[in-house]
């Protein structure tokens, strides 16, 4: 819910925000929706949810090589990308920064590099 109380901040100034989800129990993708926000839907993972690195890994249901590859095969170039994903580390956003020109993460637990 915190990245669509900051997208709508940022659509209110003049922002055009995208989300990306997984398909997975739980996703908000009617709430997104009933904002009117686009997103991207990535499918639902097919084997069994990865373990280990980075911490909270298996929140993803899909590796991170997994997750860039799918997320880059979704969303265009943009100038920013919020990521809001304990599943997530600096793997992925290195490998992102391809498709977008800078990077904000959102992070309450900092245990990940």
């Amino acid at each position: 819910m915190r990245c669509l109380t900051l997208a709508n901040a940022l659509r209110e100034r003049g922002a055009e925000c995208h989300f990306v989800t997984r398909n997975l129990p739980g996703h908000l993708a009617a709430v997104i929706a009933g904002q009117n926000f686009p997103f991207s839907l990535l499918p639902h993972p097919s084997g069994p949810s990865p373990e280990g690195s980075p911490a909270h890994a298996a929140c993803a249901g899909v590796s991170w090589e997994q997750d860039l590859a799918d997320t880059l095969a979704v969303i265009p170039p943009a100038d920013w990308l919020v990521v809001d994903h304990y599943a997530l580390d600096a793997r992925w956003e290195s490998g992102i920064l391809s498709r977008v020109g800078r990077i904000m993460v959102i992070d309450d637990l900092a245990d990940r590099p």
